[in-house]
């Protein structure tokens, strides 16, 4: 066992060694080359060639690019401004799993618009009360159309906590219009 182990230890040395030799062998050619090039000068010694003088590389010609009129977007903001009230019970359902939803009406029925749900986009503290938003963008060929409403559920799928009045989107475009409601009063 003892000859056994010894044997081990001493292929493992010789392994090592043959690494080794053969690390500094491939590193050799690099420091030949290095030692080849000329070094900068060094303290007080004249430098060992001329500068040759370079003429200056002239500039590329700038294209001066024609302005572009880029088309007004014609639409405006839709804000829900969801305030929490003193009654929030924020333990059981956080400002995140709020799910809202903006509905039209044909004057009988209200109906989910595609594409304007989901949960709120951010909150903030105003006025020291905390206030969650959700905006959505109102295309030209909606703007003035109605009736709308916003209704938030404590989550999506979830039963709805409230349903703002009936509106109409801002009949004008580069407006903000904000619908604010108070949840957990």
């Amino acid at each position: 066992m003892t000859r056994k182990l010894f044997e081990n230890r001493t292929i493992s040395i010789l392994f090592m060694g043959t690494a080794v030799l053969l690390l500094a062998a491939l590193m050799l050619p690099l420091f030949a080359a290095a030692q080849e090039g000329e070094l900068p000068p060094r303290g007080g010694e004249p430098p060992t060639a001329t500068p040759v003088p370079q003429e200056p590389t002239p500039a590329p010609p700038t294209a001066t690019p024609e302005p572009v009129a880029e088309p007004a977007q014609t639409g405006s903001r839709l804000q829900l401004h969801a305030h929490y009230g003193p009654n929030w019970q924020w333990h059981l359902t956080a400002w995140q799993e709020l799910w809202t939803e903006v509905q039209w009406s044909d004057g009988a029925n209200w109906y989910p618009v595609e594409g304007w749900r989901g949960q709120m986009d951010n909150i903030s503290q105003v006025g020291g009360q905390w206030v969650s938003v959700r905006e959505w963008w109102v295309g030209g060929e909606n703007l003035g159309s109605g009736p709308y409403r916003w209704v938030i559920y404590e989550r999506q799928g979830g039963a709805a906590l409230l349903t703002s009045s009936p509106f109409s989107l801002p009949a004008r475009g580069g407006e903000t219009m904000v619908i604010s409601v108070t949840v957990g009063e």
